[in-house]
Formats: structure tokens, C-alpha cells, sequence
């Protein structure tokens, strides 16, 4: 446990040595039994605006169809950051590790939370050792794959306590995880016994999409391709493709996602179809050059899970992403970089 306090702290000097290139923030998203979906990012150098900047992101996406967006920039000088345990504090909003639980706050123009979430599943790390970073895209812990969720929902000042199940993490690098590729998808899936985290990677030169996922248990990692691939089978695929003159954001994507892992006598299969986009970042001139322009949709969920011979079949909904790199030589329709 304190080996991965550590890990979930701040990694890199603060303020950064390098503003273009550097980046670290901890994640946090939640489906709360109200219907709403809440997404927080607290960022110590926003690789999404220019210049770049502390920020606090937050986003509700409520049932009604409605997107809650507000982003509040920060001076250095208003960030407080531990080395020794998650304890970001941007302004008055925070991200804590309190022992058996994270306590999050984000709260601007009316609209944010309050809330608990509980270390249900264990934490994954990612990123340990100077070896593990060259072989990583970026450092990663997750912090919390799956837990319960209570608190404090707050929309146009009016406050509801609400439950829910949640998701924590937290990355930083020095290389942009872009790096080399056009987008990517990433999204996670729960059931009652089980976490996914999952993305598929699309690289630049056109080459074939890169599958991952990681599945979880309250006893820790299922399948890990990170650590351990030995008689590991992965693929993937993204499919139902929309030209980007059909987009709304004027970028190619697929709808659906297809993912098959096998390790042992354990084995899962899961389909994604979008059901609606829930947010989409535009117009593209003002994301590029260098940009990270993104979807975010909730998906209809088919996940097979076949464990020593029993399968179970589960159908869900959760909120997913997809973000796309604009560097100045990209030509897309409607788009010149």
C-alpha cells in the first residue's frame, strides 16, 4: 500500500520543465444511480489548451441529453501537489487519498461534486521503474478499476446525495502519448465480479489498430498483457466506420468496437455500439496544430465472460471515448492542418 501511494503521487518536477511536452493528471469519472454520467480532470499542464496551463476539467452529461462543460484555468501558484500520495489541490477543487477511500471535489458556476469513492477492486500500476516507463506509452495507475460512489451531485445549485459506481486514475510523461498515433479509443466496462479497461490505438502510418485491455477482479488482474502475456490471445476491431463529411466533428470513426481476450481457462468477448454522443469538441481550428480534439458517447454493451467452462452474458451502458491527434500536416475532409 505505501509502495502505491507513492505511485498515485506527483511524478514530475513542479512547476514543468517543459510545458509543450510534459503532462500529468489524475481521472475520475462516475455513473451515479441519478442517471447522470460526471467526469472530473485535474490537470497540472492541460495538454488541451493553449497555452497550457493547470486546469480543472468537469463534465455532466445529464439524462436528458443535456452536457454540463465547464473548464477553469489556474496560475501555478494556486496548485498544491504531494510526492508522498494522491493530494491535488487546483483552487478550492481536490482529489485526495483519505485511507480507504478518495474524496473528490470540483465545483464551478453552480454546477459539481462532493463525492466518496471506495477501493472496491486494487489499484494497477504501470510505469514503477525506469524500465517500465520505456516499455509504457506514459506512467499509469489506476487507482480505483471499480468502486462505490456516494456524495453530493450539485446542478444549477441545487444539491442531491447520490450514489453510484466509480473510476480513478492518473498518467503523466514526458512524451505525449500521441506520439505516433492518429487517435485512439478507450473506455471501461463493469459487472458485479469483474473491471475492464480497455483501448484500441490507430497509428498514423496506417497500420493495423493496436487492442489492449485490462480486466480486473476484487483479487487484482485477470488478464494484464503489461505483465503478463504468456498464453495470452487479444484481438480487436472497430467497425460501422462514419466518413468525416457525415462527423460532427469533422474526423473518421467507428461506432462499433469488438474486443476478444483469452488467458488460461478464462476468456471475455465484448461488443460497443454507440447509442449517442454525449460530447464533442470543435470547431478543429481551434484545436489545431497539436490538438486533442474529442467524442465522448455512451455505448450499449455486450460482454461474454466465460470463466473454467461457465459463461455469463451481461448487457450495460457507460460512458466512452474517442480522441483524435491534429498535428499541421493532417488532411482530413473539411480539414486542412
Amino acid at each position: 500500500m505505501t509502495e502505491f501511494l507513492k505511485h498515485d503521487a506527483m511524478h514530475l518536477p513542479f512547476p514543468m520543465e517543459n510545458r509543450e511536452m510534459d503532462f500529468e493528471w489524475w481521472y475520475f469519472d462516475a455513473e451515479l444511480h441519478t442517471g447522470d454520467h460526471v467526469v472530473v480532470m485535474w490537470s497540472t499542464n492541460d495538454t488541451r489548451v493553449s497555452p497550457r496551463q493547470p486546469t480543472v476539467r468537469l463534465n455532466i452529461y445529464v439524462p436528458d441529453g443535456r452536457e454540463i462543460s465547464e473548464l477553469v484555468r489556474y496560475s501555478e501558484d494556486k496548485v498544491s501537489l504531494s510526492y508522498e500520495k494522491c493530494d491535488v489541490r487546483i483552487g478550492d477543487d481536490f482529489c485526495i487519498d483519505q485511507g480507504d477511500h478518495f474524496e473528490v471535489k470540483a465545483l464551478c458556476n453552480g454546477h459539481g461534486v462532493h463525492l466518496k469513492l471506495y477501493k472496491d477492486f486494487p489499484s494497477w500500476v504501470v510505469g514503477k521503474t525506469p524500465e517500465e516507463m520505456a516499455m509504457a506509452a506514459m506512467g499509469w495507475t489506476i487507482a480505483v478499476p471499480q468502486g462505490r460512489v456516494e456524495g453530493t451531485l450539485i446542478k444549477d445549485g441545487v444539491e442531491t446525495a447520490v450514489t453510484g459506481s466509480g473510476y480513478r486514475d492518473h498518467n503523466w510523461g514526458k512524451v505525449p502519448v500521441s506520439a505516433g498515433k492518429r487517435n485512439w479509443y478507450w473506455g471501461k466496462l463493469h459487472t458485479p465480479d469483474y473491471s475492464v479497461d480497455y483501448s484500441v490505438m490507430i497509428p498514423r502510418d496506417g497500420g493495423d489498430p493496436q487492442p489492449m485491455c485490462l480486466v480486473f477482479s476484487k483479487d487484482g488482474a485477470v488478464i494484464d498483457p503489461i505483465f503478463n502475456r504468456d498464453g495470452l490471445t487479444m484481438t480487436g476491431s472497430v467497425e460501422n466506420m462514419v466518413p468525416a463529411s457525415e462527423s460532427q466533428l469533422g474526423l473518421p470513426y467507428g461506432k462499433t468496437l469488438k474486443m476478444k481476450a483469452s488467458q488460461g481457462d478464462f476468456e471475455i468477448e465484448f461488443q460497443i455500439d454507440q447509442d449517442h454522443l454525449v460530447m464533442v469538441e470543435r470547431p478543429l481550428k481551434e484545436c489545431a496544430p497539436n490538438g486533442e480534439p474529442a467524442y465522448r458517447y455512451l455505448g450499449r454493451e455486450t460482454i461474454r465472460i466465460t470463466k473454467a467452462g461457465e459463461t455469463q452474458e451481461f448487457k450495460t451502458q457507460a460512458l466512452h471515448e474517442i480522441v483524435f491527434t491534429i498535428r499541421e500536416d493532417d488532411h482530413y475532409d473539411g480539414y486542412e492542418g
